[in-house]
């Protein structure tokens, strides 16, 4: 699969270097000692490492119907949106496959949410390769992104 900052066409800036903004919504689930994990597919930026279920808001989407599509289709749990939890934005410097400077600014909309129905499942041919329940000493061994931190911050802050 294509990664998403590869799927779109952009004209570069004056300095030659072609920036774009992602806006994603991402859901915190947590069961217990248990926060619900994706797992990136290889293709995707960062394969092998895990993320919070989640992804790209469609155009016109309301960022908390975004989320809870996210979390079904790549963990076939459905999910209600408690509340927002976080806000991250963070620019990631790159190349385009055509060999073209690139700079994404990545907006990260984290949402606390509950899972109310589904059976959980990994994503079939998407962005994600595997979904599970993990808890905080299994990630502690894994490789996570930078905004998992930010997430068992939140999943845990009572504890």
């Amino acid at each position: 699969m294509t990664p998403w900052s590869e799927r779109h066409e952009a004209p570069a800036d004056a300095d030659g270097i072609v920036r774009l903004v992602r806006v994603a919504a991402y859901a915190i689930c947590r069961d217990g000692d248990r926060v619900l994990c994706c797992r990136l597919a290889p293709g995707e930026p960062s394969p092998g490492s895990w993320t919070l279920p989640g992804g790209g808001i469609d155009f016109g989407e309301r960022p908390e119907d975004a989320v809870v599509r996210e979390l079904l289709e790549e963990t076939g749990l459905e999910g209600r949106v408690e509340g927002i939890a976080a806000v991250r934005s963070r620019v990631f410097p790159g190349r385009l496959a055509d060999g073209r400077p690139r700079e994404i600014q990545a907006i990260a909309l984290l949402y606390r949410a509950t899972i109310i129905g589904g059976t959980l499942r990994d994503e079939p041919h998407g962005s994600t390769d595997r979904a599970a329940w993990l808890t905080r000493d299994q990630l502690a061994t894994e490789r996570i992104v930078s905004m998992m931190r930010t997430a068992l911050e939140i999943a845990f802050a009572s504890d």
